[in-house]
């Protein structure tokens, strides 16, 4: 017997440490989630998300790890998410300021 690997691939949650109220809103459909960080704040690589999956997640060829990986938000950021099945989805993730 041979069991398949997971197809799962979807970011469930998605915030910045530090930042609260800045959770992300998850369009699941069309794959997009939308940020709010306070005021002021830098949207330069020092943000640095907390995303939720059960698979691997990449932005370009960096491995993204949890609250470690920093990422510059100045303009969306595709985050491709691996299944074990190798097959993936992609979510683009906007972040802007609260005016």
């Amino acid at each position: 017997m041979t069991i398949a690997s997971s197809s799962a691939k979807a970011i469930t949650a998605y915030s910045f440490a530090g930042y609260t109220g800045a959770v992300g809103t998850i369009n699941e459909t069309a794959k997009t989630i939308a940020v709010t960080v306070p005021f002021g704040t830098p949207l330069q690589p020092w943000l640095r998300p907390s995303q939720t999956t059960g698979a691997v997640v990449n932005v370009g060829t960096t491995v993204q790890t949890s609250l470690s990986t920093p990422n510059n938000f100045t303009s969306p950021v595709a985050y491709i998410v691996t299944a074990g099945d190798a097959s993936t989805a992609t979510y683009t993730v906007t972040v802007t300021n609260r005016l």
